[in-house]
This record gives structure tokens, sequence and C-alpha cells, in this order.
């Protein structure tokens, strides 16, 4: 599957009491701007982050349009804008990790094609409230592609476990991976 979130997955998200009131929702990789239209009215606060400077001025463009003013759209490399966002959300948040190589159209900094475990680096290194990780594009690490070899579901957990994190749950389903903290 891959692409947008829907609305089903915010829904599935929030249905346990411990993470139906995250207020925060923070993305890498804002892309066109489908996953922070489609989420800006469920949180309080959006922010998105963004690479590529043409994709980061059409999706600022669409916001505008859309009067979606809770949103906090961020030209950079979500390595050095991750920490400063999560510092701003230590009560929790939805984080939606996408700012890695996954096809022709996909931007990267020239050397992280796949920054998955530097993203979560950044993010863990602030305390978080109860929070909900989905990693896109499962599939792509399964089968190794565009440097995907080194992604593994027990990486990305033992991420978590390093900083001391309670991983609640963690599964696999439309071609993301979800962790419950």
């Amino acid at each position: 599957m891959g692409g947008s979130l829907t609305p089903e997955e915010i829904s599935e998200i929030r249905k346990s009491n411990r993470y139906n009131k995250i207020k925060y929702f923070v993305e890498s990789g804002t892309y066109k701007g489908d996953t922070t239209t489609l989420v800006s009215p469920l949180f309080d606060q959006v922010y998105t982050i963004e690479i590529h400077e043409g994709l980061y001025k059409e999706a600022i463009s669409r916001f505008k349009q859309e009067n979606l003013e809770n949103i906090t759209c961020l030209l950079g490399n979500s390595l050095d804008l991750l920490g400063e966002v999560s510092s701003k959300v230590s009560d929790g948040a939805v984080f939606f990790l996408d700012a890695h190589i996954s096809g022709s159209d996909s931007s990267w900094d020239g050397v992280h094609r796949v920054p998955i475990y530097e993203e979560l680096d950044a993010i863990l290194q602030h305390r978080l409230g109860p929070s909900v990780f989905v990693i896109d594009d499962l599939r792509l690490w399964v089968q190794g592609t565009w440097d995907w070899s080194h992604v593994t579901n027990e990486g990305i957990i033992k991420k978590f476990l390093d900083k001391e994190y309670h991983v609640l749950s963690y599964y696999e389903k439309n071609d993301r991976f979800y962790v419950y903290i």
C-alpha cells in the first residue's frame, strides 16, 4: 500500500484511550501534503518536514489554499529538524516517518537514502509521552530495495529499548510498521 495514511488508519491508531488524546502529528517527507491535509483536522498541531524545495513550496501553497492553519511546514533534512520538533511534542505524538527514497519521485539529502534509524535517534533523544510511530514502505526493507537491507523490525524495536522506552505493541499492516510506546 504505502503512500498517504488513510482515515481508517488514523481511526485505528486512536482507538485506545492511551492514544486517542494525542494532540500532535509529526511527518517526515511531506511530498504533496496528502497525509498532512488528512490529519490536520484531527490534531491540534501538525509538523511536516520536506527536503525538496519544490515539493515544500507546493505543499505550503496547498495548505494556504485549503486554510489549514495548524500546520507547520519545515524545509530541510528530517535528520536536522526532527530533534527540534520532538522537543515540542513531549506529551506524545503520532510520527509518520516517510522521508526515505522509495521511488524515482523521492527526494534525499545525497547521503542518507534510508534514514529511518537516524530519524529515530533524533526523535528519541527527547522523552516522549504515549506515542505511535508509523514507518512507511515496509515492502522495501523486506525486499532489500534502495539500500533498505539493514532495516529490520528488530533493529527498529531495539532503538526504543536502547532509550529505555516501553514498547507496548508493534505490528505490520498496509505496507507500514507500527510501534506503540
